[in-house]
């Protein structure tokens, strides 16, 4: 295998490197990891090293069987991983093809990971790029953004009530179908950010996203990531003091 993984620090390529750990393929990616400049955006050299125009992390490159294959796109990414290298153990991060159900509430789920990013990222944007001096105006915009990252994360917090009373309190914790799944994954990552960086989130508190974010990050494949990969300064276990 030639599989290289071009790794921002602080990104959603850690939804990629860990499905990789998960599928029991990590320890042979290559990481290339490269810094956020102030913790923003990437460093040049990202761009230039991985040949990818927009310069965007995650971006695979793999080169396993001679004919070059590209992927971006971090759904994308954990989709290919499953696909290609998924055989037996890795296939149950998504059911196949046949079992409509199940498999329609994972990818469901997986596709769902964006969302609370497409709410959460314009009040950070708007934290790095107003100019001094409108603190007021930008409260007055993080406080309406933030009606629907909340909702967002109140999604998360009914699904998992739901299915509590439908698997019980252990199985119940994951997202989908009552197993570990892609959909936790990737979801996890929009979880742990919003969550850590206080996007939008005020004094709410969601335990059932905390019960499921400690569930799933003490799972192996979570640990390993965390050795392998760039900064990932959000997991809930570790601002809560804990040891991974």
């Amino acid at each position: 295998m030639t599989l290289t993984l071009y790794y921002l620090d602080n990104s959603r390529a850690f939804r990629v490197l860990w499905t990789a750990f998960e599928l029991g393929i990590g320890d042979q990616v290559k990481v290339k990891t490269f810094p956020r400049v102030n913790g923003k955006k990437a460093v040049p050299e990202m761009s230039k090293n991985s040949g990818f125009s927009l310069g965007k992390s995650p971006f695979i490159i793999d080169d396993t069987d001679g004919e070059e294959v590209q992927v971006y796109e971090s759904v994308a990414c954990i989709e290919y991983l499953i696909e290609r290298y998924g055989s037996g153990k890795g296939m149950e991060l998504l059911p196949p093809v046949g079992k409509w159900a199940e498999r329609s509430r994972a990818s469901a789920l997986l596709s769902f990971c964006e969302t609370p990013f497409t709410h959460a990222l314009p009040i950070v944007y708007s934290q790095w790029f107003m100019p001094e001096g409108n603190e007021r105006i930008l409260k007055t915009l993080t406080s309406s953004m933030a009606v629907n990252v909340q909702k967002d994360l109140d999604f998360y917090e009914s699904t998992i009530a739901s299915n509590k009373d439908k698997y019980g309190p252990q199985d119940g914790l994951y997202l989908a179908n009552g197993k570990f799944s892609a959909a936790d994954i990737a979801n996890a990552f929009s979880a742990e950010y919003v969550l850590a960086k206080a996007i939008g989130t005020e004094d709410k508190k969601w335990p059932n996203v905390e019960a499921w974010l400690r569930l799933i990050e003490a799972r192996p494949g979570y640990k390993e990531t965390k050795k392998a990969a760039g900064l990932h300064d959000f997991t809930l276990l570790e601002r809560e003091g804990g040891n991974l």
